[in-house]
């Protein structure tokens, strides 16, 4: 994909972060989202949405529009739904309810049914996000697994291939204005190394997001 090509070095700059390395092989579920380069994306809360937690994601470089997540406040299942930036839909997020750890289950499209990816929560003694990411890789179809560890309060985290594997994507979040300080208006920077799936990382950022409204 052309905004998946380049990477966006002044982003990185800003965020004061190292480059991350390339993947040791292609990982994800969206081929057409995996980039040859590292990609830096802003996800941005919709301030006063009236479809829930809706956020537009775009690059953190030039600003262009990348993908849409809307959310549904009458939704009875939890649901968000990604579009890319031609309202095509892409993926849609089911909050499983009534469950001790928080679950997540992602799905091709805008149905339900073609399970993805899965991200779950798990309790930490030390506090602070504990996640697990499972899916099939689109790749060599086997079956892999990322973890996220991170802060809830701060909402930063990292991605990596396992526990205390590499480092595949980083999740920072930033105020912007002082008009989201107050109205607790989230903006986040999402760092994803080269050969790893933008969008199932943009959806995961938003798992998290979702997790920490939670606490």
């Amino acid at each position: 994909m052309g905004l998946f090509g380049t990477s966006s070095k002044s982003a990185i700059k800003n965020a004061q972060q190292e480059p991350l390395q390339n993947a040791p092989y292609p990982i994800g579920v969206t081929p057409n989202y995996i980039a040859n380069n590292e990609t830096v994306l802003k996800l941005r809360e919709k301030t006063w949405s009236l479809s829930g937690d809706s956020f537009d994601i775009t690059t953190a470089q030039d600003n262009l529009p990348v993908f849409k997540c809307t959310g549904s406040v009458m939704s009875l299942h939890s649901k968000k739904l990604f579009t890319d930036s031609n309202k095509n839909p892409l993926l849609t997020i089911s909050k499983k309810l009534l469950t001790i750890h928080t679950i997540f289950e992602v799905y091709r499209g805008d149905a339900t049914d073609e399970l993805l990816f899965t991200v779950r929560s798990h309790w930490n003694p030390l506090g602070g996000a504990k996640m697990t990411i499972s899916f099939t890789n689109v790749h060599d179809k086997q079956p892999i697994e990322l973890k996220i560890n991170g802060d809830f309060f701060d909402r930063n985290a990292k991605i990596t291939l396992g526990e205390g594997g590499q480092v595949v994507g980083r999740i920072d979040r930033n105020f912007a204005t002082l008009g989201e300080v107050f109205g607790d208006q989230q903006t986040y920077f999402l760092r994803v190394a080269p050969g790893v799936d933008g969008l199932m990382l943009a959806a995961v950022c938003v798992c998290l997001d979702e997790k920490a409204n939670d606490k």
